[in-house]
């Protein structure tokens, strides 16, 4: 997960501790009112200490690691959060407004949403078309403060392996 914190800083907050510097990141963009996009950052470098806004609220994991991005591309502005895909295989893409990558490289685009819940946002990674699919990947991201919830009961399944 990817976000601009509150010092305009571009944190990546993900459990990998050994990505270096020049690392390429793509950033999904999946904002609820508007379409789908991608940005392309690059990791500058790893930091000690959380640059998330994420870590003050305790949201983190035990293993997340830290480190600054850079915008290479913008289709759009950072946003506020993005879902991000370190070293990405392929390139992206959009139709219908819906990002997609064969992530896994198993031959089946995966899609990316972004909902909220009552105070907080649900990112998440879909096998197949978002909410028709299973879920692979999941990060909540607390914002702290009240907002109209949008995401159904499908999107809090847990994806297999925890995340």
């Amino acid at each position: 997960m990817a976000e601009v914190n509150p010092g305009g800083q571009l944190c990546l907050m993900i459990q990998n501790e050994k990505l270096t510097p020049g690392t390429p990141v793509s950033l999904v963009l999946a904002l609820v009112s508007e379409p789908q996009s991608v940005n392309k950052a690059v990791i500058l470098r790893r930091l000690t200490e959380p640059c998330s806004s994420v870590a003050v609220t305790g949201v983190t994991g035990e293993s997340d690691s830290f480190y600054v991005l850079k915008l290479t591309s913008s289709s759009s502005g950072p946003g506020h959060v993005a879902i991000a895909v370190v070293n990405p295989a392929e390139e992206f893409e959009i139709e219908k407004d819906l990002v997609s990558a064969d992530l896994d490289r198993d031959g089946q685009k995966e899609f990316f949403r972004l909902c909220t819940s009552q105070e907080g946002v649900h990112l998440t990674v879909w096998s197949a078309a978002p909410l028709q699919g299973k879920p692979k990947w999941h990060r909540y991201f607390y914002l702290g403060y009240d907002v109209e919830p949008t995401c159904t009961d499908k999107d809090h399944e847990e994806p297999p392996n925890g995340h």
